[in-house]
């Protein structure tokens, strides 16, 4: 698919009621410098369901706000709607009037910046995203659209990883373990091996307590009967052989 055309595809599902005023109300509230950036998920949901005609229903819009002051506190403007604490540095807004939750983070409270002390930009948090298929950002000051193999990891139903800068084992684990049963996707072998590796009983516990505090039970045992299922599978080679999910 053409940038341009995705790039349309884009501005239109953003102009929808539920989300165009949700973030006019957003933007009226920022300086008229800000930079606002539409991340991840949403975006992949939409690009799945024009590459193979269905997908995961969205269900939360990221946003990264550049060239804000430190002083320039989001969570007091939000005055329309609750708020929540995000583990990564931001704010979850549930604004009235629209079924999507907004996750809204300045890039210089981006906890992988924090991290790995890196310059709050798009270009390194295009590099900062966890997975390939995260890996695109629409900037809504300039209507540009920026991806890093997002396109190609989509077309090819794969999950696997952009970056290396993980904020803990346990959030990529759980967040690995999430997307691959919201998309059905295929782990690539460096994810499998990081799943194999990493997962013991300790990340295992949060994972499931994680499951337990944020998603239905139907969503948690899948997501469990899952990560069970990928574990019997003594290396990738045997998981690319036998899994469901290479199957035509």
């Amino acid at each position: 698919m053409h940038h341009s055309t995705l790039t349309g595809r884009i501005a239109a599902f953003l102009n929808h009621a539920e989300i165009r005023t949700p973030l006019f109300f957003l933007e009226k509230l920022l300086p008229e410098d800000a930079e606002v950036y539409v991340v991840g998920g949403a975006l992949r949901d939409l690009l799945i369901h024009e590459l193979h005609g269905r997908g995961p229903e969205t269900e939360d819009i990221d946003l990264f706000i550049g060239n804000l002051a430190d002083e320039f506190d989001l969570e007091s403007r939000m005055l329309s709607g609750r708020c929540l604490p995000t583990e990564l540095g931001g704010i979850r807004w549930l604004p009235e009037h629209t079924r999507y939750a907004f996750d809204l983070c300045r890039l210089q409270d981006f906890m992988i910046f924090r991290k790995y002390a890196l310059q709050p930009n798009l270009k390194n948090l295009l590099a900062s995203v966890d997975f390939t298929f995260n890996a695109i950002i629409y900037d809504r000051t300039s209507e540009t659209l920026h991806e890093s193999c997002c396109v190609q990891a989509i077309r090819q139903r794969l999950l696997d990883f952009n970056s290396t800068m993980f904020y803990t084992r346990e959030m990529v684990a759980y967040r690995a373990l999430m997307l691959r049963s919201k998309t059905g996707f295929i782990l690539s072998e460096a994810v499998f091996d990081f799943l194999k590796t990493n997962v013991d009983v300790e990340v295992l516990t949060f994972i499931n307590n994680l499951l337990c505090a944020r998603q239905t039970r139907d969503r948690a045992k899948a997501v469990l009967s899952d990560y069970l299922r990928i574990s019997r599978f003594k290396d990738y080679r045997t998981y690319s052989q036998g899994a469901d999910e290479f199957s035509p």
